[in-house]
């Protein structure tokens, strides 16, 4: 299939409108908790925890948390950390606060320190250390943490990852499974102490103990530990075979974080550790952190809870747990309504009819847990699974006169691959599971009554997109078109499509005869398919770093964004040129954007994973013409690949070209190419060997393009032998 590479134009657009916005309210009823590392620390019998925008302080208890006070930053929160009477928080990528906490509960704002790459940083004796990332690489800047005057900065070795404190005066650098130690006792410069490979380790957690004995945990791989006298030959003195992305070390005791798992072991032997007492997290959730101070341990999960534990007589007690309606997922508008769906407290109803001041009004499905929401006109569908009585289910609401939800049916399933239910007005609702269509209808009381079944190619994690009699079905890799499904008795997979880095949350529009398709996945570009044809899909075109998509038909602008939002005018989208009209930070990472008209005012509402926020939007015409930029955009298929791969590219002149291929150490593989080229898509091929012509292994390779000495681009291949 012959592909159109857009260029997506960036900064202000020619010939077309101004863009103005901004935002008219935000609400929630939820509070979730970040799910990184370093989101814990104690002051004075005091918790301070991260949420996903800022911090909260409780007090602790015997058997309970207190909330005490409570801060919202400017974005994301990812670390914090205290430092005598001061508090460090890192916010977004690129900012880190400090506050004075002589008053524990009352914290002042005292400086700031702005850079990209800020929020991973450490302490080191009475310093600072901050991490910048660069265009070429990591930089460590040392500060004095009370007056926040730099002292000096350095490159950290191996440009690809950052520096991070392991011990007093020591600190790693990791590449996947590869560990380099550092002296870092010198602030004016940093002395290389050892290096070894590990065990299958990415991103892993290092601490270094004294005799020389290092503990590495990750998520992906096992927690060792090492004898490492030997700076280059590193002896394995045990494992555990648990993943361990968080573990404390106090003394001979250990606590490991694994996927649900938190584990205490009895290391007075060390080369024999004996495990002591196990807690678990809720079937249907996962841990994300941990962090123990002295017998108080406390752990966030991915859905948002946090857990407050106690150490006592080597067993560990659960005392509390704070569930504040977790991560939110999906919205729908229904005239002045708009129903919000948390991943742990069921759907939240709000009456928008004063958009500047939405007005909380019911909550729905409290005990069920829900993974996403299907809307149709009226309708309903909540995706997830049963607190009580473990199943996966598919319930339908339906929006009454009132706007509030009656329940219709549930569908139960024991089987937790049964995939969502999703609702046509005219012809029913459809599910794919396995290689098995279900069709159902509601009865006269309302229950749902399956109406039809057929045998169908299998898809992974199906979604449907009703136009008209056809349905596109898009799942894991694929997409097929299901035809005539007006008429059980025609309905047929009429069509095939293959979407090689499709893999799952799904996010789409029309516009005039296109298709648009976006997912949360960072490596997904949004797809443009044109649908003149609506039984043969043709990919069009293709936007990179788009996201999650929503479309306002009457303006003419694609709204979408991931970790970003971004407005787009699609005006001339059948040019292939669709220019890049306005971009704005979000508070965490979306989860759903609509668009809709009230009152005769467009507004686009944005769900982040913990809030809804709306803002109203109008454009006007403007005639100067500005001078913009072209950004070249670049794909390589198949990925994964083996033996050789297609890179494509574009470029809007003729200029100097560099390609070449990088390993996840940084290292050069090869250049492919080095010349002058004309305006115009390119194909390179690579066949996976290095510029000594021998083949390279299996893995992650990253390929960059630079035009006229400046990365325009870059992107990850895999090679899969």
């Amino acid at each position: 299939m012959k592909r159109i590479i857009i260029m997506i134009f960036f900064l202000i657009c020619f010939n077309l409108f101004c863009f103005n916005i901004q935002e008219i309210s935000e609400f929630n009823k939820t509070e979730s908790y970040v799910t990184y590392d370093d989101t814990y620390a104690v002051k004075d019998d005091y918790l301070f925890s991260t949420t996903i925008r800022g911090f909260q302080i409780h007090q602790i208890l015997s058997d309970s948390l207190e909330l005490v006070n409570d801060f919202n930053l400017e974005n994301i929160t990812y670390h914090l950390k205290i430092k005598d009477d001061f508090l460090f928080v890192s916010s977004g990528l690129s900012k880190l606060y400090k506050y004075d906490i002589s008053n524990v509960t009352e914290p002042v704002l005292m400086d700031s320190i702005e850079m990209l790459g800020v929020y991973v940083f450490f302490f080191n004796n009475e310093l600072l250390y901050v991490n910048e990332h660069t265009s070429t690489g990591w930089k460590i800047h040392i500060f004095d943490y009370f007056t926040l005057e730099e002292i000096n900065f350095y490159n950290v070795p191996h440009a690809v990852s950052a520096l991070m404190k392991v011990a007093e005066n020591v600190a790693r650098v990791s590449i996947f499974d590869h560990l380099y130690i550092y002296d870092i006792s010198d602030p004016y410069s940093i002395e290389f102490i050892g290096y070894d490979e590990t065990n299958e380790h990415s991103g892993p957690k290092v601490q270094l103990l004294p005799d020389s004995l290092l503990a590495v945990g990750s998520s992906f791989g096992r927690f060792e530990f090492y004898d490492i006298s030997d700076p280059f030959d590193w002896e394995v003195i045990c494992f555990i075979d648990k993943g361990a992305a968080c573990f404390t070390i106090n003394e001979n005791r250990l606590l490991i974080m694994d996927y649900q798992e938190i584990l205490l072991y009895d290391i007075s032997t060390i080369t024999s550790p004996v495990l002591l007492d196990t807690v678990s997290s809720a079937y249907y959730d996962f841990y994300r952190n941990m962090k123990a101070f002295d017998n108080n341990i406390f752990a966030g999960t991915y859905f948002g809870k946090l857990n407050y534990y106690k150490l006592n007589n080597d067993e560990i007690e659960i005392k509390h747990t704070i569930s504040n309606g977790g991560r939110l997922s999906s919205m729908k508008k229904q005239q002045e309504n708009l129903y919000i769906l948390s991943r742990l407290e069921g759907i939240f109803h709000w009456d928008i009819s004063d958009i500047a001041n939405p007005v909380y009004q019911n909550n729905y499905l409290s005990i069920k847990f829900g993974f996403s929401m299907f809307k149709a006109q009226n309708i309903l569908i909540v995706y997830g699974q049963d607190f009580e009585m473990l199943t996966t289910i598919n319930t339908v609401f339906r929006i009454n006169e009132n706007g509030e939800l009656d329940e219709l049916d549930t569908l139960y399933f024991e089987n937790s691959n049964v995939e969502r239910l999703h609702y046509h007005p005219e012809y029913g609702f459809f599910m794919i599971t396995g290689t098995t269509l279900y069709i159902y209808h509601l009865d006269e009381n309302d229950e749902l009554q399956e109406t039809f079944t057929m045998e169908v190619p299998e898809i992974l994690f199906s979604e449907f997109i009703f136009n008209g009699n056809i349905a596109y079905v898009i799942g894991y890799h694929q997409m097929y078109v299901l035809a005539n499904i007006d008429d059980p008795n025609l309905i047929t997979v009429s069509n095939t499509i293959i979407i090689d880095d499709y893999e799952a949350l799904l996010s789409y529009g029309f516009f005039r005869n296109y298709l648009f398709i976006g997912s949360e996945d960072y490596f997904f570009p949004c797809k443009v398919f044109d649908i003149s044809q609506p039984d043969n899909p043709v990919l069009f075109t293709e936007i990179d770093d788009c996201g999650l998509v929503a479309i306002d038909e009457e303006n003419e602008i694609l709204f979408s964004g991931f970790d970003e939002t971004y407005a787009y005018d699609i005006s001339n989208i059948e040019s292939g040129i669709a220019p890049q009209i306005y971009q704005f930070p979000i508070w965490c990472l979306n989860e759903e954007l609509i668009t809709f008209n009230q009152n005769n005012q467009p507004y686009l509402s944005l769900l982040d994973r913990n809030s809804c926020r709306i803002f109203e939007y109008e454009t006007t015409s403007n005639s100067e013409e500005t001078v913009i930029e072209i950004k070249p955009t670049m794909q390589n298929y198949p990925n994964p690949f083996n033996p050789e791969t297609i890179i494509s590219f574009s470029i809007p002149n003729q200029s100097n070209v560099e390609l070449a291929v990088f390993n996840f150490k940084g290292q050069k593989v090869k250049q492919l190419v080095s010349d002058q080229l004309s305006a115009g898509q390119h194909n390179v091929v690579w066949n996976g060997k290095d510029s000594n012509n021998k083949s390279v292994s299996s893995g992650i390779y990253l390929y960059k393009l630079k035009v006229n000495d400046k990365t325009m681009s870059a992107r990850k291949c895999i090679l899969l032998k």
